[in-house]
Order: C-alpha cells, then sequence, then structure tokens
C-alpha cells in the first residue's frame, strides 16, 4: 500500500547526544523546501530533575497531555503541528526519577486522539505524599497519587494498549497534510511499533557524527509484538547492506548556538544527498 509521507528515522547510541536537535532541523529545512514535515517520537522519556521547570511552565496552560521537552521542541518545529498537538508527536512519555529506569508516571494517548491515559509506578505511590511531589501535582494536575499503579513500568514494558495508540497519533499526523515524517527514536531504541512503516531514509548520531543514510533501500522488519527495539540489530543491517551515506561532525557549540549549527548541518547534508532526499 503506498504511503503518503517518506519516513526518516533519528536515531542514536544513547541519550542526550543530539538527537532532538537534529531531527528538529530536519524537519525546518524540509518545510524550508515546501515538503510539509512532522515529528514523532512514538517514546520518550524525561528525567524529572531536567524538566521539572519546563513542566510548571507548560503543563498547566496546555491544551493536551505532556510533560517533556523533547516533544515540545519536536511539535514546534513544524508549523503542522502546535502546541496542542505536543503530545500527539510523542504518544507515550515517561517521566523517570531519580534515575534512568525509575518510572515514576507514564502517560499513553494523545488529547487529539482522545485516549490519554496514565500510569504510576508502585515507588511513585511510596513517595506520592511527599511535600515536594504534592506540590508538583497540584501546580500541573498530572495524577501521582490516583494514576493505576503498573509493575514493571519502563521502556520496555510500557502499558499493552501503547501500540495502537502509536499508529493512531501517527495516523493523525499525516492526516495533517504530511509529506515528511521525522521519526526519533528514544535513547538506544527505535521508533518502532507493531505496523509501524519501513523507513526511507536513517540519520544516525554516533561517536559525535551525524551520519545521512538516504535512500537506504533496505527493510527492517520489526516484527509482529515489536515495541521497543534496539538500534544494534539495525546497525548490522546498515553493514551488511553497504549503506551509502553523508556524514558530518556534530560541533560542540553553546547551547544559544546549537539550532544555527544544526541547521547549517542538515541543510548540506541534504544537499549532498541530491534529488532523491526525501
Amino acid at each position: 500500500m503506498p504511503r503518503a509521507a517518506k519516513i526518516i528515522w533519528v536515531i542514536g547510541d544513547g541519550t542526550h547526544v543530539g538527537k532532538t536537535t537534529i531531527a528538529t532541523a530536519f524537519i525546518r529545512a524540509l518545510s524550508r523546501r515546501g515538503i510539509p514535515t512532522v515529528g514523532f517520537k512514538p517514546y520518550a522519556s524525561s528525567m524529572l530533575k531536567d524538566v521539572i521547570d519546563f513542566m510548571l511552565e507548560k503543563i498547566p496552560n496546555a491544551k493536551c497531555a505532556l510533560f517533556g521537552s523533547d516533544a515540545w521542541e519536536l511539535s514546534m518545529a513544524s508549523p503542522l503541528t502546535p502546541g496542542e498537538l505536543a503530545d500527539t508527536v510523542a504518544p507515550a512519555q515517561l517521566l523517570c526519577h531519580p534515575k534512568w529506569g525509575s518510572t515514576i508516571l507514564a502517560r499513553t494517548g494523545s488529547a487529539a486522539t482522545g485516549d490519554v491515559e496514565y500510569f504510576r509506578s508502585g515507588y511513585t505511590a511510596s513517595i506520592a505524599e511527599r511535600p515536594d511531589i504534592v506540590e508538583l501535582a497540584r501546580r500541573t494536575g498530572l495524577p501521582f497519587a490516583d494514576a493505576p499503579i503498573v509493575e514493571p513500568l519502563n521502556l520496555l514494558a510500557t502499558p499493552p494498549s501503547t501500540p495502537q495508540k502509536q499508529q493512531r497519533a501517527f495516523d493523525h499526523l499525516v492526516a495533517l497534510g504530511a509529506r515528511a515524517v521525522v521519526c526519533e527514536g528514544g535513547s538506544r531504541y527505535l521508533p518502532v511499533w507493531p505496523g509501524s512503516p519501513h523507513p526511507d531514509h536513517v540519520v544516525v548520531l554516533l561517536e559525535g557524527m551525524v551520519h545521512l543514510f538516504p535512500s537506504l533501500g533496505v527493510r527492517y522488519d520489526a516484527g509482529a509484538g515489536a515495541t521497543v527495539n534496539s538500534i544494534d540489530e539495525f546497525f548490522q543491517l546498515l553493514v551488511r547492506a553497504r549503506a551509502k551515506c553523508r556524514s558530518s561532525p556534530l560541533y560542540l557549540v553553546e547551547r544559544e548556538r546549537r539550532r544555527e549549527m544544526a541547521d547549517r548541518i542538515v541543510d548540506t547534508l541534504i544537499d549532498d544527498a541530491g534529488d532523491g532526499f526525501p
């Protein structure tokens, strides 16, 4: 069945390696070239200590269910996805504290698709009456004390209803008129869900470099029951396929210049890729 939108994966070898910075640059670059493009992050997670200011600023006035800054940045990069669609851009978000893998709250679904659910872990129940958590709940409306408890609750064990919600969110975004979707992976995991489309192009952030594999020409089978797949097997597929790529260093610059740097890198990669992209 033909697809209405080209799929571009942005994946990397860990967290905080620049995936969102480069993904938003691709969204902007394609939009400037007259190709309506949206971002999509099927699985996202954030550390409470890193996003608490963002949560207190955005959530009380948000028209969507949101507690992660990556979703907001991807949403704001596209004219097709105003802030009220940020939870559709990231239809599964996990909030971790005090370390990665220690999930205190998860959301699946989005306001636009009408299927939002929250879940908490047993650990969350044990800290729900702590003064700082009570105050955070009061100011954000997040159900730290009321959401159903699910164990285990982590990136590899999200609630079973999640995969259908990924597809509903994806379909909603494509229906906005998107001709390209930039799908960002989470940590060392691919942006796949059961029935997810194969990528047409792949961007890999690895060891301080940005690699664009245009017009990939290989298919990755995520498996009928897949939710979260490691990047390792896919990397092996790229090696076996001897896929051609264009590469650039991911330059180290101060925060206020990162967008400018990313836009310059991505524009060069797209120009080098030629007319076949996207």
